[in-house]
């Protein structure tokens, strides 16, 4: 793929669709500053919103409430959107690691309200 990056590119947004354009073209770059890129504008910054108005699918949204990392004014304001669901569970950054029961729990429970059987 790495020779090969504009048609990965183009061959990608046709495979799926759903994803947002942005992050599509930067998942096929696997170089550093794509990656340092990527990585500023899905985690460190409230730009990204304007992302999830792209994707064409729900999101669910499972975080730990004690999470240090999570920046949860941003959840809770990505969670006015109508294609984002919040949850947010007792636990912290190592929530899948402490409770995966909990963790089950809410997939199962998203993946029903999505209409999908689990």
């Amino acid at each position: 793929m790495c020779r090969h990056r504009t048609a990965a590119r183009i061959v990608t947004r046709f495979a799926n669709p759903t994803v947002p354009g942005p992050l599509n073209d930067d998942a096929v770059e696997h170089t550093w500053p794509s990656f340092q890129g990527t990585l500023e504008d899905l985690l460190l910054s409230d730009d990204h919103a304007q992302w999830v108005d792209e994707v064409s699918v729900r999101v669910q949204v499972i975080a730990g409430s004690k999470d240090p990392l999570m920046d949860h004014g941003f959840l809770r304001r990505l969670d006015q959107r109508s294609s984002v669901r919040l949850d947010l569970v007792p636990g912290g950054h190592d929530l899948p690691l402490r409770d995966p029961g909990t963790c089950i729990s809410e997939i199962r429970a998203a993946a029903t309200s999505f209409g999908v059987t689990v």
